[in-house]
């Protein structure tokens, strides 16, 4: 069964640098998920992350760029250079500047219309001057990704400052602002399980994202039904949030849950692939 992998962040370039490597990060999050950290995570090997991924039959991994938590925007460069030397791999999504337009237009000019990158990775919740996602100084950068077709991967979860800033109805209100907007939503707003599923029920362009909250939180089983409902499958994306999970156990996990046949295949491959235009 070919699988898209749609929240990995390689032990490659300046993603090296960043706090997910660290062995109280890697952890913390082995404490939080009940998953093992995968041996190329914990040596940062490049070819061990290749081989995990040929093992579990992860044709693609989608790679959102952050520049909170210690990373510059070089770290587009890195995207820029994991694509060129793993060609048909690895698909990327920039980070940008919330703070400037300019520069933001210069990036995703640069690094998605001339470059290979296909999204743009956002976090403004995580940022050092927290936003809501609805925030109207967001707005010029939805109605450039709308325009240009790209797609925005923007991170929920428990990142955020406080709960407010984390609500769902931020999500909705982009959606409905722009309607051919592609918005996958990375954590798919943890705690807000069922709001979550309500707007992606309720909408044409948001797609929900469980990755690493599926496994062992609070909410989980409601995202499992998520997957297995006719409806919301087809709104419904496989991430593993590499290297926060092992790749493998990940997917043996999501194996085990009983998912009928073609909503499995969706949520794997068939719905990240058509986001992708793949």
């Amino acid at each position: 069964m070919k699988i898209i992998d749609f929240r990995v962040r390689p032990p490659y370039g300046e993603f090296k640098k960043a706090w997910y490597f660290s062995n109280d990060t890697l952890r913390s999050f082995r404490a939080q998920t009940g998953i093992p950290s995968s041996t190329s995570a914990l040596t940062m090997d490049m070819d061990l992350l290749l081989h995990e991924m040929d093992d579990c039959d992860i044709e693609l991994g989608v790679v959102g760029a952050r520049t909170c938590l210690g990373l510059g925007y070089e770290i587009n460069d890195t995207l820029t250079d994991l694509h060129n030397n793993y060609p048909n791999r690895f698909i990327g999504a920039a980070a940008i500047d919330y703070h400037n337009m300019q520069h933001t237009n210069e990036i995703i000019q640069k690094y998605c219309i001339d470059g290979p990158c296909r999204g743009v990775a956002m976090e403004p919740g995580f940022d050092k001057n927290p936003m809501r996602f609805d925030d109207p100084r967001l707005y010029p950068v939805f109605d450039k990704c709308q325009e240009e077709g790209l797609f925005i991967s923007y991170t929920t979860g428990m990142g955020f400052d406080r709960l407010s800033r984390s609500t769902p109805e931020a999500v909705d209100n982009v959606a409905r602002d722009f309607p051919n907007l592609k918005i996958i939503v990375s954590h798919a707003c943890f705690p807000w399980v069922t709001e979550m599923a309500w707007i992606c029920l309720t909408t044409e362009n948001v797609y929900m994202m469980p990755d690493m909250y599926i496994f062992n939180h609070p909410g989980s089983d409601d995202y499992i039904q998520c997957i297995k409902n006719d409806l919301i499958n087809k709104k419904c994306i496989f991430g593993t949030a590499y290297p926060l999970t092992d790749m493998k156990e990940a997917l043996h996990q999501t194996l085990s849950w009983g998912i009928p046949k073609e909503n499995l295949e969706n949520y794997l491959y068939n719905n990240a692939a058509k986001i992708l235009n793949l």
